[in-house]
């Protein structure tokens, strides 16, 4: 109902800024498929802007369309301070500092499931094997810690690649 409504007001509009343009029923059916399910009150500043930026007796559609496309953009552009970016950017870095740290320990998780179903045996033989080969991977002069539990993510990880790899 508001959509015939604006598309009269659009019609009238036309009627208003071109009285010399003879509009065809197929003209006018393709104007209303372009904007009659678009905001109303923009199409018609459209083609306000398009009336008074061409002398032409009748408006062309790509021009009403250009105009309208532009006046979307200025309307849809949300001005931004330094400050709101500041804390846009802030908020942003939280999401992705609590989303990385959601997934490094859910990966830290998956790694002591993995570990713990290893025998201690097994557990010891791959974190010393770990820790030999990798220097980053030693702490307590070289050894592992006693319970996987507290092995750091990079030994845990090192551990579970060379014990896949044999």
């Amino acid at each position: 109902m508001k959509q015939a409504i604006e598309w009269r007001e659009t019609q009238n509009l036309m009627r208003e800024l071109w009285p010399k343009w003879e509009i065809t029923g197929e003209q006018l059916a393709t104007w209303k498929e372009q904007f009659s399910p678009l905001n109303g009150e923009w199409v018609r500043e459209a083609m306000r802007r398009v009336y008074g930026g061409y002398s032409s007796e009748s408006p062309r559609l790509k021009w009403v369309k250009s105009a309208f496309y532009e006046i979307r953009r200025e309307r849809s552009a949300t001005p931004v301070t330094e400050s709101q970016l500041a804390d846009q950017c802030h908020e942003t870095n939280v999401r992705q500092y609590a989303h990385d740290e959601a997934a490094a320990s859910e990966s830290r998780a998956r790694m002591r499931a993995v570990i713990s179903s290893w025998g201690e045996d097994e557990q010891r033989k791959w974190g010393q094997a770990a820790c030999d080969r990798w220097r980053l991977c030693r702490s307590n002069g070289g050894l592992p810690p006693a319970d996987p539990a507290d092995w750091s993510s990079l030994l845990s990880s090192a551990a579970i690649r060379l014990r896949n790899a044999r």
